[in-house]
């Protein structure tokens, strides 16, 4: 079991819990995104359109919600 189940983090789980940078934490918050399942439902490209969040910021949400078993939803295709 990785280490991640044994914390317990669900779609229901704060997004504090996935140990991202508090800066990050905090524009996601101010953004509405308050759970995981919060994030899940968004796209990359809809957390670049949220101030203070960039590619890296991006990068890191990415890292933290795979390695918790979560994916954020697949953008958009014009």
């Amino acid at each position: 079991m990785s280490a991640v189940l044994e914390a317990g983090i669900d779609r229901n789980t704060r997004i504090e819990a996935l140990g991202l940078h508090s800066r990050i934490t905090n524009r996601l918050r101010a953004g509405g995104v308050y759970r995981v399942a919060d994030l899940c439902a968004c796209s990359a490209e809809d957390l670049l359109r949220l101030p203070g969040i960039g590619k890296r910021s991006i990068a890191g949400v990415q890292q933290a919600i795979t390695r918790a078993g979560f994916s954020l939803r697949a953008g958009e295709r014009a």
